[in-house]
């Protein structure tokens, strides 16, 4: 049973509560998130992006039980399955955008796509 639910990908889901509002993201659909004045722009990969009212730190932990986002520089976390490449300090989108990388954090965002990359080819893609 596990090896038919394992050939099944469910998309992952985050469930949030804000206020009286209920608002599910389909990680899966999820490009990066930056942190703007006190609300959260959440990019999605159907192009219609969205505007949260909740703390960055919050979400960026809700989150972290994800392996496929990291925060590459303050106020910004991406999903690694949407990264080209990296040139320089910058992530290179697969949609052609670049996120900065901040250089503190720029050996860690290497590793962390290098070891995404091959777990992602160790499962047959994402």
């Amino acid at each position: 049973m596990e090896r038919v639910l394992a050939l099944h990908k469910y998309p992952k889901i985050l469930d949030l509560q804000i206020g009286k509002q209920k608002h599910l993201v389909v990680l899966d659909d999820l490009i990066k998130v930056s942190s703007l004045q006190h609300r959260l722009i959440l990019y999605m990969a159907d192009g219609k992006d969205k505007t949260l009212y909740i703390n960055f730190k919050e979400f960026a932990e809700r989150l972290a039980k994800d392996s496929t986002f990291v925060c590459c520089t303050r106020g910004i976390l991406v999903n690694l399955a949407f990264i080209d490449f990296i040139d320089k300090s910058d992530f290179v989108m697969k949609n052609g955008n670049r996120v900065p990388i901040s250089r503190s954090k720029l050996l860690e965002m290497r590793n962390a796509l290098f070891n995404f990359m091959i777990l992602t080819t160790r499962e047959g893609g994402v």
